[in-house]
């Protein structure tokens, strides 16, 4: 029962505020991505990165405050009290979530690693890092994400996932 709901209120999000679900490119390629890089500036070093309240995987763009202060509650929505949300001058940046969804336990990690700004469209570069088997992990169910700013742009934002295992000793 929580988790549709919690979905119903991902959908809904998406829906009123992140008009446009950015696309993911397969074509991933860790080395250059070419253009022009944007400064990519983490939004909130203190944040519980690893339990988040965001239990779907997710590639978000947020252009409002109102946008911004939803999915802040929503990353937040395990935490009381929660904290306020940074503020973000909308004029001149834009958000950038990524989030792993839901996994059984600790050990895992997401991390948006570059940008960059190409004539129709600017790419961003995530990085997603699961445990190995040998890794000792929690056993409690987590939920990476990762939020940076780069500079408001008009053009789409498309993403580059990659994912990468941490071998353990």
């Amino acid at each position: 029962m929580r988790s549709t709901r919690l979905m119903m209120l991902v959908l809904a999000a998406l829906a009123a505020g992140c008009t446009e679900l950015p696309s993911i490119d397969p074509g991933f390629d860790e080395g250059d991505l070419g253009g022009e890089p944007v400064p990519v500036t983490r939004v909130h070093e203190a944040f519980p990165a690893g339990y988040s309240g965001l239990a779907e995987q997710a590639q978000l763009v947020v252009e409002s405050r109102a946008e911004w202060e939803e999915v802040w509650r929503r990353m937040w929505q395990y935490t009381d009290p929660a904290p306020a949300a940074p503020a973000i001058d909308f004029s001149r940046h834009t958000v950038v979530v990524a989030a792993m969804g839901s996994r059984p336990t600790g050990g895992a990690g997401v991390r948006v690693e570059k940008a960059a700004s190409h004539a129709d469209h600017v790419v961003v570069q995530v990085v997603e890092t699961s445990a190995g088997d040998g890794c000792g992990t929690t056993q409690a169910v987590s939920a990476p994400v990762d939020v940076v700013a780069i500079p408001r742009t008009p053009q789409p934002i498309r993403f580059r996932i990659a994912q990468t295992v941490r071998e353990c000793s």
